[in-house]
């Protein structure tokens, strides 16, 4: 998998993704943590979830083809 996997690093306020985008593979938090946002209608995030390194994020968009829930 390390050789198929495109490497991603992110800093403190990047967006890895915006809602509604299309399911394009999933993540793995190698070090940090990720913050998963809702983001209303109105434009105000709130925090769903915090991921910390080993774990994963995007799987249930990655396997279902759903789009992208959280920011």
């Amino acid at each position: 998998l390390e050789t198929d996997a495109d490497w991603r690093h992110l800093r403190r306020g990047d967006v890895l993704w915006e809602p509604g985008a299309p399911p394009d593979g999933l993540h793995v938090v190698i070090s940090g943590r990720l913050a998963l946002l809702h983001v209303h209608p109105d434009g105000t995030e709130a925090l769903q979830t915090v991921v910390g390194p080993g774990e994963t994020i995007g799987e249930a968009g990655f396997f279902s083809g759903r789009p992208r829930a959280y920011r």
